[in-house]
């Protein structure tokens, strides 16, 4: 397995700038000039112990604001949008800043509130990690959001697949591997008939693909990137697959579900439909259980789901094949524990490594804990997301928010970021960054 990474490129709107300096004076505040007096950037964190999240709080607080004339307040929600609210609230006086991680970023009411809070203090607040929606942000001119795309992360992560299964040399050893004897036939099962036919312009039979299953690793139910990452990871894989006669489906011992919401019609390399309505319905009662973005509850559940197949390794395959997590906090509890316990994904390393007993497994995030994971071979790859860019990324809009547009353009030119013009919305003011690869 190679091992490498890509750092990313963080896309920064300049449109914030301007929109800062006209706008807080329109709010009649005076901005604070760090050199001569210490601005207050208020953090609040949705829980204190995800895996990912500590990454970065670790770069705000050890590496990244060290030496600056900030000063980092930090406040953790404890997984409780009505505690994150009044935390908010009761901290806003002595804020000048909010950088605030959302419990829950589908909960319009909360959200709507605490920005209030902000928009009467007059307030910028940046939301972070989990995406809020449009209509929360423009109750406020200085409402931002700062994330990822969260298409991109799920095709990342179907791209790492795929690449693992049909392999550089394109020999498909490991499509081969993790097959299992079921073939799947697209005309009974109303996959493909239409938009495909029987032969697809790959010469592929689509009658007779082989089927390579997965278990899902899903994440937080209704959250913007689980449910786009269970997705498009397993269409952006199956558009790489389908061409070379494998198809992945979802592991008939998988926790179901109907709470997935599919928008539209993926289109796969060949410029067709990858599914009909009929598949996305199917796909939709099979995304996995709700895991939280926890490593505990997802280790329970794909235990409960998996524990008596990965006894009988034999004969996995015919149930199990590959596994999608959707952060790698979920990879690294499962992989340390419901897969390691059954003798699985050991490193290789380990004396107790069986080749045998090894089932892929890709996540999101780029967590220290995972790349070493790469390197000792229990994991095949990961979606970066820089925690040092983002942490850096706080910091410019901090410089940004208090006129030392100096520091702003030193820390541009030296950091992991790329600040460009760049943003999907810019009268809302959403801006995105972009993952790199982890393998």
């Amino acid at each position: 397995m190679k091992k490498g990474k890509k750092l990313i490129a963080i896309i920064v709107s300049a449109l914030m700038i301007v929109t800062l300096a006209i706008g807080l004076a329109a709010c009649n505040k005076t901005n604070p000039n760090p050199t001569q007096k210490n601005v207050t950037v208020g953090m609040f964190w949705y829980k204190e112990d995800d895996l990912y999240l500590t990454s970065v709080r670790n770069q705000v607080e050890q590496t990244v604001f060290k030496g600056t004339n900030f000063i980092v307040k930090e406040f953790y929600a404890n997984n409780d949008g009505a505690t994150l609210k009044q935390l908010v609230t009761q901290n806003i006086a002595d804020l000048d800043i909010l950088v605030v991680n959302p419990v829950d970023g589908t909960d319009d009411t909360t959200l709507n509130a605490i920005v209030k809070v902000a928009s009467d203090a007059c307030k910028p607040i940046i939301f972070f990690n989990k995406e809020v929606s449009n209509d929360v942000l423009a109750q406020y001119a200085f409402a931002y959001y700062v994330g990822t795309v969260s298409k991109q992360s799920g095709v990342t992560e179907g791209t790492i697949m795929a690449n693992y299964l049909i392999g550089s040399d394109k020999k498909l050893t490991n499509a081969v591997k993790y097959a299992s004897t079921d073939v799947y036939n697209g005309n009974s099962g109303g996959l493909y008939t239409t938009a495909w036919g029987t032969t697809n312009a790959s010469g592929v039979d689509m009658t007779s693909l082989k089927v390579i299953y997965y278990a899902m690793l899903r994440g937080q139910e209704g959250h913007a990137d689980s449910d786009a990452r269970t997705y498009w990871s397993v269409m952006q894989a199956n558009s790489m697959l389908i061409p070379y006669g494998y198809i992945l489906r979802p592991s008939p011992l998988m926790a179901q579900t109907t709470n997935l919401t599919l928008t539209d019609n993926p289109v796969g390399s060949l410029g067709l439909p990858l599914v009909t309505q009929e598949e996305k319905d199917i796909f939709a009662k099979f995304v996995g259980a709700n895991d939280s973005w926890d490593g505990t509850t997802a280790n329970n559940n794909f235990n409960s789901a998996f524990s008596t197949a990965l006894g009988t390794p034999a004969t996995l395959t015919s149930k199990l094949g590959v596994i999608f997590s959707n952060n790698d906090g979920m990879a690294l509890a499962v992989v340390n524990g419901a897969l390691k316990d059954a003798g699985y994904n050991k490193a290789t390393t380990d004396t107790a490594y069986d080749a045998a007993k090894v089932i892929p497994i890709v996540g999101v995030d780029g967590d220290s804990a995972n790349l070493q994971l790469i390197k000792d071979g229990s994991q095949i790859g990961t979606v970066l997301q820089s925690s040092k860019a983002y942490a850096q990324l706080f910091l410019y809009f901090c410089y940004i928010y208090s006129g030392d547009s100096a520091s702003a353009l030193a820390l541009k030119s030296s950091s992991d970021f790329v600040v460009d013009g760049y943003t999907d919305n810019p009268s809302i003011k959403k801006l995105y960054f972009n993952y790199g690869v982890a393998v």
